[in-house]
Parts: C-alpha cells; sequence; structure tokens
C-alpha cells in the first residue's frame, strides 16, 4: 500500500461534557480526558507534488485504512495532567528515540481545537480530538516530499519511515506508552 510509512505521537482530547460554540476559555474544563494516538499515515499517498514544486495534502488517502490510528494505553483524566500544552512527547522505533519534542510546539492548542470543532459540529461526550504532532516525523527529513535536511538541532532526527517488524512507542508525559508493530499486508 505504502513505501513511506510514517508515525505520529499525538496527544488525543477526549470530551465529556459536550456543547457547541464552547469558548477557548472554557474549553479544557469541558475535558474527560486524555490518551495517545499513533497517526500511523502513508505519506506517498497523501502528499502529491505538484510541477511548480508545490504540494496538495490528501488527508483521506493517507491517513484512512486498516490500523491506521492506533489509541491507548489508557485515559488520564485532567487532575493528572498539570497543562495539556507542556507535555514531553517522544517517538521510539525498534528503541532508537526518532521524536523528542513537546505538545507546546503544536500548532493549535487543545482548547484552540475544542472552540473551533464546537464552531460548526454540537461535541458530545466521548468524542476524540487528535491534536496533530509537532516535528520530528519521518516526512520532515523526505526531500522527495518537501521535507528538509538537516533537521532543527533541538529534536530528534528521523532515520527514515517505517518497515514491517519495527516496533513503535508513542510516549507523552504523565500519560504513558503506546506500543505497537509494524506489519506487512497479507
Amino acid at each position: 500500500m505504502t513505501k513511506k510509512l510514517d508515525y505520529e505521537t499525538e496527544l488525543l482530547v477526549i470530551v465529556g461534557d459536550g456543547g457547541r460554540h464552547i469558548g477557548a476559555k472554557e474549553a479544557l474544563d469541558r475535558v474527560f480526558g486524555y490518551s495517545i494516538m499513533n497517526d500511523v499515515t502513508a505519506r506517498d499517498r497523501q502528499v502529491t507534488l505538484r510541477p511548480d514544486g508545490s504540494s496538495v495534502y490528501n488527508l483521506g488517502p493517507g491517513k484512512n485504512f486498516d490500523t491506521c490510528a492506533p489509541i491507548g494505553p489508557w485515559i488520564v483524566t485532567p487532575d493528572e495532567v498539570t497543562d495539556p500544552q507542556y507535555l514531553g512527547l517522544k517517538t521510539y522505533v525498534n528503541g532508537e528515540l526518532r521524536q523528542s519534542n513537546t505538545t507546546n510546539k503544536m500548532i493549535w492548542t487543545c482548547a484552540q481545537l475544542i472552540e473551533f470543532f464546537s464552531t460548526f459540529v454540537t461535541l458530545k461526550p466521548g468524542v476524540v480530538i487528535s491534536t496533530g504532532t509537532p516535528g520530528g516525523t519521518a516526512w520532515g527529513t523526505d526531500t522527495e516530499l518537501g521535507g528538509k535536511k538537516p533537521m532543527r538541532k533541538d529534536v530528534a532526527t528521523p532515520s527514515g519511515y517505517l518497515k514491517p517488524g519495527d516496533e513503535v512507542v508513542c510516549e507523552i508525559e504523565y500519560i504513558g506508552r503506546l506500543r505497537n508493530r509494524v506489519a506487512a499486508a497479507r
């Protein structure tokens, strides 16, 4: 299906008290808990380069396939997380540190995401919001798909895409570790 299978350790927000038009200031009061997702992505299905060098991002084909979004290992309640925007985030592949960053470097905060999604859909209790990942994925260094080398010095440097047999460990401070093994298609 893909030759460029990538990992993305992402913080998940689980809605507790739903609603519509939730302001950012009250958004975190609506959170039931937090967990981890490995947003497994087929980059060669997600990114298409145009002749002029610009990119088109096709989220559907790149992120919608069997086993693409493992979640866990459990849900941590808000009282166990000091601040969701200051959590250490790491990804290991076969024990090698590939991503080392913090949720502080996410593009949007958890509160902003809740506010945004609640403007056009009623958030129900149990809704899961994936927050995206800060830098450190293999895609960031893939020059064929618009990545750059070398990576910034303040994050771990990824060393390629995932292969069958690889063990991926997604870790977020105060939440735990989610372990997955990459399997070849049958």
